[in-house]
C-alpha cells in the first residue's frame, strides 16, 4: 500500500507534463507538421519565447489568435497550426512565397504587439 501512492503521484506528474508540453520534447525541436494536405517545406513557425517556463497567459494567448487572424485576413497565409507551452508559443502557417510572408507577418507583429520577442523559422 505504501508503494501505491508514491507511484500513482509520479503517473500523474508523468501524464500531466506529457499533456502540457503539446508534443514537443525539446523548446528548440520543430513541431510536428502532419496534416492533410500539409508542405513542410512551404511552412513558417513564428516562435515567441520568454524568459522561464511560464505558460502563456491569456493576454499573450489573445496576441497570438489576433496575430493569426490577421495572416489569414490578409491572406499572406493558411494557418496550420498554433502551440503553446512552457516558456514559447507558436504559429505555423504555410505561405507560397517565404521572404514576403516574412515581411508582412513582421508588420503585423509590430502592429499588433510591439514589444513582442520573436523569430519567424
Amino acid at each position: 500500500m505504501k508503494l501505491i501512492v508514491p507511484i500513482v503521484r509520479i503517473a500523474a506528474i508523468f501524464i500531466l507534463v506529457i499533456n502540457c508540453s503539446n508534443g514537443d520534447s525539446s523548446q528548440d525541436s520543430q513541431p510536428a507538421d502532419i496534416v492533410a494536405g500539409n508542405q513542410p517545406d512551404k511552412n513558417l513557425r513564428i516562435l515567441f519565447r520568454w524568459p522561464g517556463d511560464d505558460f502563456a497567459t491569456k493576454q499573450e494567448l489573445e496576441t497570438r489568435d489576433k496575430i493569426g487572424q490577421l495572416i489569414s485576413e490578409r491572406q499572406i497565409g493558411k494557418l496550420i497550426r498554433s502551440g503553446t507551452g512552457m516558456g514559447w508559443m507558436d504559429i505555423v502557417i504555410e505561405v507560397e512565397e517565404k521572404a514576403g510572408a516574412k515581411r508582412e507577418i513582421e508588420k503585423i507583429i509590430t502592429e499588433i504587439s510591439p514589444e513582442s520577442k520573436f523569430t519567424i523559422q
